[in-house]
């Protein structure tokens, strides 16, 4: 789902490059809305890749000799924790789209951010599996957040309550990301 930061600073920086956004300006449109807004199809995009992922898990895992992906744990904290990643996703996209300047930047900061957030945070590795000082260090990444909530329930049949806190931290690593990105793209937007 963190891989959205790609196509968001793919828009950012072509509508910079276009224009755009000195338009927008010249028009008195107000630039932290229109950050806000710019998360708002990304989220509903991520949302949708997240569904067809479960789709694929529940349906095609199974016709291709896989075990079929069962969700046992709670439908409302499954939203919970899809929301609040996407939240998390593309506030972090926002953020890489106003620090960088060209769509190759994007790519490397992003691909690389995303990986060494995945690393870091048990995706490529199981965290049982680090030594401890490694594991300690996964409670860093927002990647390792969405991983236990998601895991909370899928593999421990979890409810709302069990993902609490791990939706906390994405809803406050999420806001913490967009408040910089506006910052930022203030302070630039009046620099010009």
């Amino acid at each position: 789902m963190f891989f959205v930061v790609i196509p968001i600073a793919t828009t950012l920086i072509t509508e910079r490059q276009h224009g755009t956004l000195v338009r927008l300006r010249t028009m008195n449109v107000s630039m932290p809305i229109f950050l806000l807004a710019k998360t708002f199809p990304y989220l509903v995009i991520n949302q949708i890749q997240l569904i067809f992922m479960l789709l694929i898990g529940a349906y095609l895992i199974p016709l291709l000799g896989g075990d079929a992906l069962n969700i046992d744990g709670s439908y409302p904290g499954l939203a919970i924790m899809a929301l609040t990643t996407g939240y998390a996703a593309v506030g972090y996209g926002l953020f890489i789209a106003v620090i960088v300047k060209t769509t190759e930047h994007a790519t490397i900061l992003g691909g690389v951010g995303n990986i060494l957030l995945g690393a870091i945070g048990g995706i490529m590795v199981p965290k049982f599996i680090m030594p401890d000082y490694l594991q300690l260090l996964t409670n860093i990444s927002p990647m390792a957040w969405a991983l236990d909530g998601f895991l909370d329930i899928f593999l421990r049949n979890g409810g709302v309550m069990a993902v609490l806190a791990e939706a906390a931290a994405l809803l406050g690593f999420g806001s913490f990301m967009l408040l910089l990105a506006i910052v930022i793209f203030n302070r630039e937007h009046h620099s010009h």
